[in-house]
């Protein structure tokens, strides 16, 4: 039996009883936002990027939370709290419209969950042996907002899943362009550069902090990738909250480099669990 606490609304109710209306406009039309966060020691990773991103993902489908950013992140410390069970956590925050007169119109008070699950990690041999992506021709609209339409990440994932790969790359195929996967942002290595996409990409929380560990060691450039460049960097991996820094070894069916885990890659992977495990976030 699933003895979760969930935040909905004000109440903090177990899996069975946490519901929201059938009316609810994110049920009815999608309309709303929702962050993921991962704990390290029970302690919500950077959990202020992740709320500034909440908020900004609401101002740009002009859906008014009602909360500040110090009440959300009360919220979801003192949920994390009430879930004792052993282990890591994830925590997905979701803002909804709510329910208005009609499923067009959003209530003036929008609907708040806080769901608090176990986390379950990758095995390791993602790491140490990489995996596969498939390149999918999408571009997420307004792809700054972490929204609630998944509809086309579910089915690219099912390809994903068909193919024995982790992700699917949404890919602008009519210019040729990469952007982002599913779930996670990508980066390449060509020349022992490491280049990320600019444009039309979620602004990824570990994306961001990878950017800024390399900072000064090997300043990451962010450009417009093509799929010629993708397909021929010597290292690909991508990050996400609850992957890391995953390394790619194969794209379709075209191995990346020699098919195995780069050195460059090797080393952000090392770079960035030395920041988890020296604890000073």
């Amino acid at each position: 039996m699933n003895s979760n606490l969930y935040y909905v609304n004000g109440k903090y109710l177990p899996h069975s009883n946490a519901n929201i209306s059938v009316l609810d406009i994110g049920l009815l039309r999608g309309y709303g936002v929702f962050d993921f966060i991962v704990t390290y020691n029970n302690q919500p990773f950077l959990i202020n990027e992740h709320i500034e991103r909440l908020l900004n993902s609401a101002k740009m489908i002009d859906l008014e939370i009602g909360m500040s950013k110090k009440e959300i992140v009360k919220i979801i410390t003192k949920t994390i709290k009430k879930n004792t069970f052993i282990g890591e956590k994830t925590v997905r925050i979701v803002v909804t419209g709510g329910v208005g007169e009609n499923s067009l119109k959003p209530s003036k008070k929008s609907s708040v969950i806080v769901i608090v699950q176990k986390k379950h990690d990758y095995p390791k041999k993602y790491y140490s042996k990489g995996v596969k992506l498939i390149t999918y021709d999408f571009i997420r609209p307004m792809a700054l907002a972490k929204s609630l339409d998944y509809s086309v990440a579910i089915r690219a994932l099912k390809k994903a899943r068909q193919q024995k790969a982790i992700e699917a790359l949404y890919v602008d195929k009519s210019k040729k362009i990469i952007t982002e996967a599913t779930t996670s942002n990508i980066f390449i290595i060509k020349n022992r550069r490491i280049i990320t996409p600019k444009m039309n990409v979620l602004s990824g929380i570990t994306r961001n902090l990878v950017i800024k560990l390399l900072k000064k060691r090997n300043p990451v450039i962010l450009k417009d990738i093509t799929l010629s460049e993708l397909f021929s960097s010597e290292e690909v991996f991508i990050t996400a909250s609850n992957k890391e820094v995953m390394p790619i070894v194969k794209i379709d069916n075209k191995n990346i480099g020699d098919g195995k885990v780069g050195n460059v890659t090797q080393s952000v992977m090392n770079l960035f669990r030395d920041f988890i495990e020296n604890g000073k976030w």
